[in-house]
């Protein structure tokens, strides 16, 4: 009777993981890019990375001035949805910041994925931006999104900075859900290594550059152990503006009036 107890025991447990394995379908995104869109614009987005984006038909943000449409092609003289791609309108009054985004299709919706919005002119990076020759030219007061492609990808910016100007430097990375450890770092003109910034914003680079010489400078953006994919995104504002780094208390009561002291 114990042997045919145990036996009977073996079965059930091997049925109830066959049960817990047979999981149905669910929508689910990695990422987007670009992570990012300028205020007052229209621009083409993609779904880049996901588990069961089957035809996933409309995307939903946490803010109704941002509103999204399938971008769509002609087959055989009809117009057809792209596969995961989208035309994004992000209005005019739509406040910067960091929102989320789902997306719907045949195995319902998906989990949110952030998505930031700049007030700032927003570009995408230029390939081949590899090298210190290579570098991208970009404005101070202004941003720039990418991704690590492939390699030990390095994404370098040049802009000019006059003597004393103080530049802000902030990066975008685990903010958008991005797997990317992301460092900054400066070189001057020669390649020599001025400064550089690692975690300082819990996993994203925060550099304020304090210029010590007018000329021209390169900013590199890269993983910190140089992992890529499409999953590794970023957005980096290059900007001349104020920079809170500390609000102290970090926190308040509803319904109530508290003095905050901000840091930056």
């Amino acid at each position: 009777m114990r042997v045919a107890r145990y036996c009977l025991t073996v079965v059930c447990l091997v049925g109830a993981g066959q049960i817990a394995s047979a999981q149905l379908p669910l929508t689910r995104v990695k990422s987007v890019y670009p992570p990012s869109g300028q205020v007052g614009t229209t621009f083409d987005l993609q779904l880049t990375s996901g588990d069961d984006l089957e035809e996933v038909a409309a995307l939903h943000f946490t803010h109704p001035g941002i509103t999204a449409a399938p971008k769509m092609q002609e087959v055989e003289g009809k117009q057809q949805p792209v596969d995961n791609q989208f035309v994004v309108t992000i209005a005019g009054n739509v406040p910067p910041g960091i929102y989320e985004l789902r997306a719907s299709g045949l195995w319902g919706v998906s989990n949110p994925q952030r998505f930031s919005v700049s007030a700032r002119p927003l570009v995408g990076e230029a390939e081949p931006n590899n090298a210190l020759e290579q570098a991208q030219a970009i404005a101070v007061n202004s941003s720039v999104f990418g991704r690590m492609d492939g390699g030990t990808d390095i994404d370098a910016f040049k802009f000019t900075a006059e003597a004393g100007q103080r530049i802000v430097f902030d990066c975008l990375s685990e903010r958008l859900d991005s797997q990317m450890d992301a460092d900054l770092m400066i070189r001057d003109a020669n390649g020599r290594r001025v400064t550089w910034a690692h975690n300082t914003l819990g996993d994203d680079p925060t550099l304020v550059f304090d210029v010590p010489a007018a000329g021209e400078y390169v900013i590199e953006v890269h993983d910190h152990t140089y992992r890529n994919g499409q999953e590794y995104v970023y957005r980096l504002d290059i900007h001349t503006g104020p920079h809170i780094a500390l609000v102290m208390p970090p926190a308040g009561q509803a319904a109530t009036k508290s003095k905050f002291t901000l840091y930056g």
